[in-house]
């Protein structure tokens, strides 16, 4: 049987992917920590104490801090898959001749 294979180096492309996320981690650390450090201002360190209420008014700060950060980082890395499906998606869709090859399915003999 007659097996044709068309490959590619993936090698600039892992680069840029490398130095993208390695962006995209650090903005979503920065922004992360600069909504932990709002909610620290925001927050009370010390419990309300309201006549007759209740102490418990507020959830503890490290529960906020810790929502802050988790929900910065899924806000971001949610926006990074969407743009990067989207890229694939256009990119393949709307390309004439062939600038960027799937992997190849010969690897393995599959």
């Amino acid at each position: 049987t007659f097996k044709a294979e068309y490959s590619m180096g993936a090698k600039t492309y892992w680069t840029v992917m490398v130095v993208f996320i390695c962006l995209v981690s650090a903005l979503i650390l920065v922004w992360a920590g600069v909504r932990m450090f709002l909610v620290d201002r925001r927050y009370p360190s010390m419990p309300l104490l309201v006549p007759g209420g209740d102490l418990n008014l507020f959830m503890p700060k490290l529960a906020l801090q810790t929502l802050a950060f988790f929900s910065s980082g899924l806000a971001v890395l949610f926006w990074f898959h969407f743009v990067m499906a989207m890229y694939w998606l256009i990119f393949f869709k709307s390309q004439d001749a062939p600038h960027l090859l799937l992997p190849s399915g010969f690897y393995g003999d599959q």
